[in-house]
């Protein structure tokens, strides 16, 4: 047996399916098991898991206990029934979302035999909505050790496979923890490096019933630090003060929850340039105060991280806006992460960066900071409306990707060259997010794509739209396609995703035209006839002219694009075009040169 897949599972009814059937999609050369461990749940989980076994009977392994184990002894009884050579993990509530997941970790395991642990990208969804997916990992090395994995849990549950059999037996402690996953990633690594496949290949789904993600942060980081002590008192000794700094970060994080009283120096004065220390370099952001707390600091961290460790830090300026919050906490949440960054880097407090809080503006106040503003900096969630209000939608943003290694000229020539259009609620850092509707939180530019798009001639590298083109009418699609043609600089690609009209029609020409992702969904259970699917399909949503890949190609072809040629769910030639797609009913997907 070459892989087993570990599944373990409790009141994931609404989920279970969907996990299931994610691997049973794997296309593979080996032999694999499912062996799922049932928590004895009390909704309908064991039932759908046992319909499941005896239609693949060969594959599926159920263990079901009488009475619930808990999480970790639930997922130790399931690892003991393991026999795979390698072990993939994936828990109810998660997903793949790539048929070879499976194949490319057991082909790097295979040629790499120092490697313990192979891990891959994972797309984060939250399952209200409430916040865009995004993706989990960005500028990841592809070999890590188990020093950096003492620092932070960088390895998403249902990304990792293992070498089976190396941790020999769970020690009792193990039980006692608020986390498992992150202790058995810590356990295995002891034994072999941790290689990364920078591909995003599994989704894993925040929700209200989550293990981990339903907790405060407040407990979180408790737990983590709990964790932590304990881990040092059970690994080798040389890793003993690698640990003891992760627990002064993650305690520095626990202080910093409770507001505390600070005097805070005014925002503004009346000679705006000169208060806010107008520098060479200028950049502003507009984070999402209402977010999680955990996001919320790791967004601030990445970008002021930036500012205070660049070389020539004194050039530059990074104003923060606070509408939606007291200047008082947003103090509080700026000093915090100050604090940990200058312990992490070791820096004396005598290092200075140029932070300043930003309140309330006029609207000459407002333009008179914009002419000194080279760009916005993107964080993963933002106060839209803030950005619209101050008019910053129309300056350049950059990712904290993109301004890792960035010198003084490529910011002066810094501009917005890569648009998503039509963008939903998804958000791509570093982009230029564009939508009709204006509610969305992650919306740069509110623009109506069936109009002149409001950028010049031969100004953007690459554009990119998902499940967007379907809902214009045939003539609006092609003066949007047109319009794309335009500004695209000479050879820009645009890349299109869509569902496929093809698809739609095999599966209405096929007994097993049920099996459709969206058909599962509650809402579509009233569907009885393959005819009523393909009318839906065609009418629903707002489609108004579905397409083919002939039909696609052909009007591509008529808009002046060339090399038009189709790719699979996230992948690409072109590195800032792979892993873009967010929609698994995404099946055709095109990129095309524009002809200049």
């Amino acid at each position: 047996m070459k892989v087993s897949i570990l599944i373990i599972t409790y009141n994931h009814s609404h989920f279970i399916a969907q996990a299931i059937e994610s691997v049973l999609m794997q296309k593979v050369k080996f032999e694999y098991e499912i062996v799922i461990g049932e928590d004895s749940s009390t909704d309908n989980t064991r039932q759908i898991l046992l319909d499941y076994q005896k239609q693949y009977s060969d594959k599926i392994r159920l263990l079901l206990p009488e009475k619930n184990l808990g999480m970790h002894r639930n997922f130790v009884n399931t690892l003991q029934a393991c026999r795979g050579e390698y072990i993939a993990i994936l828990e109810g509530d998660d997903y793949w979302i790539a048929d070879d997941k499976l194949q490319k970790q057991v082909e790097f395991l295979d040629e790499n035999p120092d490697f313990t642990i192979c891990f891959h990208n994972v797309m984060v969804f939250h399952e209200d909505n409430q916040y865009q997916p995004y993706i989990f990992l960005h500028n990841q090395p592809t070999v890590s050790y188990i020093e950096d994995l003492l620092i932070r849990n960088f390895i998403s549950t249902p990304s990792v496979m293992y070498r089976n059999g190396l941790v020999e037996s769970i020690p009792t402690w193990f039980y006692e923890q608020g986390m498992g996953d992150w202790i058995f990633h810590i356990l295995n690594a002891q034994y072999g490096k941790i290689g990364y496949i920078d591909e995003v290949m599994s989704a894993y789904r925040i929700h209200v019933q989550g293990v981990w993600s339903s907790k405060s942060r407040d407990w979180q980081l408790k737990e983590t630090i709990r964790m932590l002590d304990t881990i040092k008192s059970n690994v080798n000794v040389r890793y003993a003060e690698i640990i003891d700094r992760a627990v002064q970060f993650y305690s520095e994080q626990l202080l910093y929850l409770v507001p505390e009283s600070q005097e805070v120096t005014p925002v503004l004065n009346t000679s705006l340039p000169n208060y806010l220390q107008i520098k060479d370099i200028n950049f502003i952001a507009f984070p999402d105060w209402n977010q999680p707390e955990e996001l919320l600091y790791q967004s601030l961290y990445y970008a002021i991280k930036l500012f205070l460790t660049h070389p020539e830090n004194n050039k530059i300026a990074l104003f923060i806006d606070t509408t939606d919050i007291s200047e008082e906490d947003a103090d509080i949440y700026i000093s915090s992460t100050l604090m940990n960054l200058m312990l992490e880097e070791e820096l004396e407090e005598s290092h200075k960066i140029n932070v300043f809080l930003i309140g309330e503006l006029d609207q000459i106040q407002w333009q008179t900071l914009l002419s000194f503003l080279k760009a916005r900096i993107v964080l993963p969630s933002e106060n839209l409306d803030a950005i619209l209000a101050s008019g910053t939608a129309i300056i350049p943003c950059l990712t904290v990707e993109q301004l890792i290694e960035f010198d003084l000229t490529f910011i002066e020539s810094a501009k917005p060259y890569k648009l998503n259009i039509g963008c939903g609620n998804v958000r791509f850092h570093g982009w230029i997010n564009i939508d009709i509707e204006q509610n969305y939180k992650t919306v740069d530019l509110v623009c109506d794509a069936r109009q002149k798009l409001p950028f010049n001639d031969n100004s953007c590298d690459l554009i990119y739209n998902e499940h967007f083109l379907e809902h214009l009418t045939l003539e609006e699609g092609l003066f949007f396609l047109k319009e794309c043609h335009r500004i695209l600089k000479p050879e820009g690609i645009l890349r299109i995703a869509m569902p496929s009209l093809e698809y739609v029609v095999q599966k209405y020409m096929s007994d097993d035209w049920r099996n459709q992702e969206w058909l599962n969904y509650p809402e579509y259970q009233f569907i009885k006839t393959r005819a009523e699917m393909l009318n839906i399909a065609m009418r629903w949503w707002g489609h108004q002219w579905l397409y083919d890949t002939e039909e696609l190609h052909r009007r591509l072809t008529e808009s002046g694009y060339i090399n038009v040629q189709n790719f699979a769910w996230g992948k690409s030639n072109t590195p800032d075009l792979r892993n873009r797609e967010t929609r698994v009913d995404s099946i055709l997907i095109c990129e095309s040169q524009a002809l200049k």
